[in-house]
């Protein structure tokens, strides 16, 4: 708001709302998630300081879940909707966008929780623990496997108008080319390489294990434990690593997709 020339005229939005118009939703969902991320946050620090019993904070989780669920959800998506009604800008009309964004709101939300738990870790804050729970690299290696895979036929998939073919090129082989191949190198490093490392060092766990059979060795034990520790923490700093890459892909991938989509002309 305070780009604009004339930020005072945002308040249009609220006073002269045009329903038709996907600015306007935005503006309505991007204040409704806002207040619900307020309040629960308020709610949060207020028990954590004693400022209001802990029951309070713990019932009121649920409600604000499940109400901030759709408004977090029209908020990584609703841009799409609002490239939609952008004209002369076909790369930016695909049907792929919202589902798109959405997976990358969840990959981006993976990665975010990934370097925090480093964070947590390294500073000894409480919170999940060593390491975080399963279903965040889960959700990580989904989605940015999904992400990938939107990226590659938003830019391969046959497109109806030259407009949006010639956006297309300029990702592909034109200007834009540089950050499309790096977004898809780096996104792809850091949703296979965590990977990759996790299943080597199983693999070679589970083979010392059998070397060691059934017979007792205490200082075998205790090396390869030392072993399998050091593996353990290596996999969480390349997690770390792989969320900071992933969030960079995406900016890579974002900044080449705004870019085409206006390098066409329009006449």
């Amino acid at each position: 708001v305070a780009d604009l020339e004339r930020p005072e005229r945002f308040l249009r939005i609220l006073t002269r709302p045009q329903w038709k118009s996907w600015l306007t939703r935005g503006a309505f969902i991007l204040i409704g998630f806002s207040l619900v991320c307020t309040l629960w946050f308020a709610m949060e620090l207020g028990a954590q300081l004693g400022w209001l019993s802990d029951g309070i904070a713990v019932a009121a989780r649920v409600p604000l879940m499940m109400l901030g669920f759709p408004l977090a959800l029209m908020t990584a998506i609703y841009t799409a909707f609002l490239f939609g009604q952008c004209e002369g800008r076909d790369l930016w009309q695909s049907r792929l966008m919202p589902w798109h964004m959405g997976v990358q709101a969840v990959m981006a939300g993976g990665a975010t929780l990934l370097v925090l738990q480093q964070l947590q870790i390294q500073l000894q804050l409480p919170g999940w623990g060593h390491p975080a729970p399963a279903t965040v690299w889960y959700t990580f290696f989904i989605a940015g496997a999904l992400d990938l895979v939107f990226r590659w036929m938003e830019v391969t998939m046959r497109h109806n108008t030259s407009n949006g073919s010639q956006a297309a090129w300029i990702l592909r082989k034109g200007p834009e080319r540089r950050r499309w191949r790096g977004s898809m190198l780096i996104g792809g490093f850091a949703v296979l390489a965590p990977v990759a490392f996790g299943a080597i060092s199983l693999k070679w766990f589970y083979g010392q294990q059998e070397r060691l059979g059934d017979r007792f060795d205490q200082v075998a034990q205790t090396k390869l434990d030392v072993q399998f520790s050091a593996l353990l923490t290596g996999w969480l700093s390349l997690l770390t690593l792989a969320g900071i890459l992933a969030l960079l892909g995406l900016f890579l991938y974002e900044s080449a997709i705004i870019k085409a989509g206006q390098d066409v002309p329009n006449a």
